[in-house]
């Protein structure tokens, strides 16, 4: 029978004695994920902006 059978995959990784260093991993790859989707959208918004003629803040940042 297997011992891990009705576990979670938590409760597995905590016996394996790897739980947090799983759990750290996927938080930073969330977090890369997240950074990766935002400059993404960031990029996208400024193609849109420019391709209407919507200066950006750079410019308005530049004048003096």
């Amino acid at each position: 029978m297997n011992k891990h059978s009705g576990s979670n995959v938590d409760d597995f990784l905590a016996e394996e004695g790897i739980l947090e260093e799983v759990s750290e991993g996927a938080q930073k790859r969330l977090l890369a994920l997240q950074i990766e989707e935002d400059i993404v959208n960031t990029t996208n918004q400024r193609k849109r902006s420019s391709q209407h003629g919507v200066a950006s803040m750079d410019a308005y940042r530049s004048t003096p």
